[in-house]
């Protein structure tokens, strides 16, 4: 049995080529079953595997999988076990690949938002007031998202951010929308906390003096990589209706 790797890499979700099998024997083989036995990476998963049910002698085929992962996985070791008969005869072989796994982030998912109305993030844990339009800060094209203050209290609205796995610094990119009133600018902050709320206050150091256009703020690796984070919007000041305008946001290694 024949086998040529693909090097497969593609977004979670997508169906791509894992690598190609040949028979090498002079007859046909009648079965061929493939399983995705282990990964180097708990991220990744390669599920709903498609192989041929028979082959050719001299023949070549094609096996393909749906890539999963839950965080951005490059170049994972990933073992199949591939067993072929025919007739009374098997021959069971394991080979490895590496994979690679981006996810797609939608913010707009309503697991990866939470205000006061709708979303199912884990923070913040006491949201008020709303964000309006909230897949609109997965792009830098002008189309802003809108934290909406419910009045009489303070806004604390927030979204899940994508586990990174790189080594270095970090830094978080937040634009905001040139809509936004200096009395908003004023009053609103932006800072990071994983899945307990913690640190209480957010990871240092926290956009509190948020200007319209970029705001930057940087973190060390031990801050951010593998630890699940989440951005907060709060009000902080005033407890009027103020609208922040979040054009778009955007945690990455540097």
């Amino acid at each position: 049995m024949g086998f040529s790797e693909k090097s497969p890499n593609g977004e979670s979700g997508d169906s791509v080529g894992l690598f190609s099998v040949t028979n090498r024997f002079d007859k046909t083989i009648d079965s061929i079953s493939v399983t995705h036995a282990s990964t180097g990476n708990g991220d990744l998963d390669v599920v709903n595997i498609e192989s041929p049910s028979s082959l050719g002698a001299g023949d070549t085929e094609a096996v393909t999988g749906e890539l999963s992962c839950d965080s951005d996985v490059s170049d994972a070791d990933a073992v199949f076990e591939i067993i072929a008969s025919s007739g009374s005869l098997s021959v069971e072989i394991t080979r490895s690949i590496q994979v690679t796994c981006e996810v797609v982030y939608d913010p707009g998912d309503e697991t990866n938002y939470r205000d006061g109305q709708s979303g199912d993030a884990v923070q913040p844990e006491d949201p008020s007031g709303t964000i309006e339009n909230p897949e609109n800060v997965a792009s830098r094209d002008g189309n802003s998202s809108t934290a909406i203050s419910p009045g009489g209290e303070q806004t604390r609205v927030g979204f899940r951010l994508p586990v990174q796995s790189a080594s270095g610094d970090y830094e978080f990119e937040l634009v905001i929308g040139e809509g936004t009133s200096g009395g908003a600018l004023n009053n609103y902050e932006a800072y990071l906390v994983d899945e307990e709320g913690e640190p209480e206050g957010g990871l240092p150091p926290q956009l509190d003096d948020l200007n319209p256009g970029e705001n930057i703020s940087q973190y060390t690796e031990g801050q951010i990589k593998d630890r699940q984070l989440y951005v907060i919007f709060e009000q902080t000041g005033s407890r009027g209706e103020q609208e922040l305008e979040i054009d778009y946001f955007e945690l990455r290694p540097v």
